[in-house]
């Protein structure tokens, strides 16, 4: 419940407070967006990935990701939380993705491109069927 209020809340200021890049994308720190009063989605998510490490859920558990959607080609930066593997609820800042905080399952359309932490980084491909004889 804290996280979903973490998540609406953000959501509820991102308006105020969205500042984009420009022609060229900066990636900013918590601390750039902190001293800025705002910054784009990738600063903006550093928010709810930072509010969810305060709340204590794991390193293993909360990761950065690069979110992709082909319709349009349009990319965009999310917090995800894996309480469980398969189905990681998503934190989106602006709520240009989503609003609250649903799982990634019920966000169609999107694609996750690169998931990242402090620490790690993985690529995302689609699974693949393995036939059994």
């Amino acid at each position: 419940e804290s996280a979903r209020d973490l998540a609406i809340s953000i959501q509820r200021l991102a308006p105020d407070h969205y500042v984009a890049d420009g022609a060229v994308d900066h990636w900013a720190t918590l601390e750039d967006t902190l001293s800025r009063n705002g910054d784009d989605c990738d600063g903006l998510e550093l928010l709810t990935y930072h509010g969810l490490r305060a709340m204590g859920v794991g390193d293993d558990r909360v990761f950065r990701a690069i979110v992709y959607r082909p319709d349009d080609g349009q990319h965009h930066m999310v917090t995800l939380w894996f309480d469980r593997a398969d189905d990681p609820f998503v934190l989106d800042p602006t709520g240009a993705m989503t609003k609250g905080m649903p799982r990634m399952s019920h966000v169609p359309g999107w694609v996750p491109l690169k998931v990242f932490s402090e620490t790690d980084e993985f690529s995302v491909r689609p699974a693949v069927a393995v036939a059994s004889h």
